[in-house]
C-alpha cells in the first residue's frame, strides 16, 4: 500500500467519512436509485458506533477508504443464514462495510484494511463472513485472495439485487 495513506479508528461523527460512504453507495457497482436505500447519514454512523472494528483510511486528511465489522450475532440482517453458512454466530465476525474511493483504488488499500481486521480479531473468532453483490467480481476476488470462500448456493435477495456470502474460517 502507498505510504501516503494513514489508517485509524473511525467514528460515527465523521461527516467526511459518511459523505464518502454516500458517494460509494451512489456509484457502480451499487448505483442505488434515489430513495431505494436510506441515505448513508441515516445508517452508517449508528453502524460505526456499534462496531467492534471500524477503520478509516485517509490521504491528506481526507477519507479514501473504510471498513466496519461487528459480531454477526448483533448485525441482525443475516440472522436466518447461520445454518446455511455453517458458522457459529456466537464466534463469527461480520464484515459489514468495506469501501475505497475511486481515486484510491488499485493500491492495496482494501487488502490492507481486511488484513488489519484479521490481525485484530479476538482469538475466540472462528469465522468472518461478508456479503457482496453477485456481479461484483473485484470484491469477490479480493475476499478470495484473503482466504474467503463463496458459500455454495447461499444468496440473499434485496432490492432486486442478489448478494452472495463469503466465509473465512480461522483455525485458532
Amino acid at each position: 500500500m502507498k505510504t501516503d495513506v494513514d489508517i485509524s479508528t473511525a467514528s460515527g461523527d465523521d461527516d467526511a467519512l459518511t459523505a464518502l460512504v454516500q458517494v460509494i453507495q451512489d456509484s457502480p457497482p451499487y448505483d442505488y436509485r434515489p430513495g431505494e436505500v436510506a441515505a448513508a447519514a441515516e445508517w452508517f454512523p449508528p453502524l460505526v458506533e456499534r462496531a467492534t472494528h471500524a477503520y478509516v483510511a485517509r490521504r491528506a486528511e481526507e477519507p479514501v477508504g473504510f471498513l466496519v465489522a461487528l459480531p454477526i450475532s448483533t448485525y441482525g440482517k443475516v440472522d436466518d443464514y447461520e445454518a446455511a453458512l455453517g458458522v457459529d454466530f456466537a464466534t463469527t465476525t461480520y464484515l459489514a462495510e468495506l469501501g475505497v474511493a475511486s481515486s484510491a483504488r488499485r493500491i492495496g488499500l482494501a487488502s490492507t484494511l481486511v488484513e488489519r481486521l484479521h490481525a485484530e480479531l479476538p482469538e475466540t473468532t472462528t469465522a468472518c463472513v461478508v456479503r457482496t453483490l453477485e456481479w461484483n467480481a473485484p470484491a469477490i476476488a479480493l475476499y478470495e485472495r484473503h482466504g474467503y470462500e463463496l458459500a455454495d448456493g447461499v444468496t440473499q435477495e434485496w432490492n432486486g439485487r442478489t448478494r452472495v456470502f463469503l466465509t473465512r474460517r480461522f483455525a485458532r
